[in-house]
């Protein structure tokens, strides 16, 4: 599977994360297209997985820190 977007975000906050995450995938990610996420920041496997849980978008790979996750379909 080749992603359709990479993002290294370093050491960013969860919170500041996750407004990212929640704003690409709502106006720029098409469904079906996939993020490549590279993340070092605390407790980021914690709330990648929980996040992708809540909002139904699927955590492909998670090998800490690096995230895959495909965006719903509609």
């Amino acid at each position: 599977m080749e992603p359709d977007f990479y993002w290294d975000v370093g050491d960013l906050s969860c919170g500041q994360l996750l407004v990212k995450l929640k704003l690409a995938f709502r106006d720029e990610f098409a469904p079906g297209e996939v993020l490549h996420l590279t993340a070092t920041g605390e407790g980021i496997f914690i709330d990648v997985t929980a996040w992708c849980g809540l909002t139904g978008n699927t955590l492909v790979y998670s090998d800490p820190p690096t995230f895959i996750i495909r965006k719903k379909e509609d």
